[in-house]
C-alpha cells in the first residue's frame, strides 16, 4: 500500500445550526420524516495544485411537518500531485473529497440530533458519483 497522491488538511466544521420545531408530533407509526440535501463547493487555487472543498448538508425544514431543521458544513483543503490528469483531479474533488468530508460530518450530525432526545439518525453512505450538485467557485 502506498500514500495517495491526493491529500487533505484537517477538516473543519464551518457551520452547525439546528432548530427544533415545537409543533411537531411523532406520527402514530413512530417514523420521523427525514428530508436531506447535500451540495459541495470547490474553490480551486489559482497558483497551487490545491482546492478548498466544502460539503453542505441540510436535513428537515423549519415547519411542523418535521421535528427540526439542521444545517451543517464541513470543509478541508485538498492537494494533489501535479502529475495527475485534469480528469482524475475532477473525480477526486467531486467524489472523493465530499465522501471524505461526509465521514467527518456524520458523527457530528448524529450526536447533535441525539442530544435533542429524538431518535438517533445516522447519515447513510451516499453515492457521490450520480445526481451530484457541485458548484465550482473561482477566487
Amino acid at each position: 500500500m502506498e500514500k495517495s497522491p491526493f491529500q487533505f488538511s484537517n477538516p473543519v466544521l464551518r457551520t452547525l445550526r439546528m432548530q427544533l420545531n415545537d409543533g411537531f408530533s411523532i406520527p402514530s407509526g413512530g417514523s420521523v420524516p427525514a428530508e436531506t440535501h447535500f451540495q459541495s463547493y470547490v474553490t480551486p487555487s489559482q497558483t497551487e495544485p490545491t482546492a478548498v472543498v466544502s460539503l453542505k448538508f441540510q436535513m428537515g425544514k423549519s415547519d411542523n411537518r418535521f421535528p427540526f431543521f439542521l444545517e451543517a458544513e464541513m470543509a478541508a483543503q485538498f492537494a494533489w500531485d501535479t502529475q495527475a490528469s485534469d480528469a482524475t483531479v475532477k473525480i477526486w474533488l467531486s467524489q472523493n473529497a465530499p465522501a471524505l468530508l461526509l465521514s467527518y460530518l456524520r458523527p457530528i450530525v448524529a450526536n447533535t440530533i441525539n442530544a435533542t432526545g429524538l431518535p438517533p439518525y445516522n447519515i447513510p453512505f451516499m453515492n457521490f458519483t450520480a445526481g451530484r450538485s457541485i458548484v465550482e467557485q473561482h477566487k
